[in-house]
């Protein structure tokens, strides 16, 4: 319903001889809410989801790696400060 009322207006302006009607906004104004147009936003809309749901999988998988990691790297290290000084 938004839609309608800008794309009316814009008619308006251009039928009233405004020299600023037109050019890209007008193209967007008049594509804008097409059903392709919703079809397409929503698939990108899905795609991204998915694509941050992986990346938190992802990131989850390295956290823990790295824990895993660091866990052994310091059972297998020694203490490194000098025996006068624990």
């Amino acid at each position: 319903m938004i839609l309608d009322v800008l794309r009316l207006e814009e008619k308006v302006k251009k039928y009233e001889g405004d020299p600023k009607v037109g050019g890209k906004e007008s193209e967007k104004l008049a594509n804008a809410g097409g059903a392709g147009e919703i079809g397409r936003l929503k698939k990108e809309l899905a795609a991204k989801d998915r694509d941050i749901e992986t990346l938190k999988k992802q990131s989850e998988g390295l956290s823990r790696e790295y824990s895993d990691l660091s866990d052994k790297i310091g059972a297998t290290q020694k203490d490194a400060t000098p025996k006068k000084d624990r």
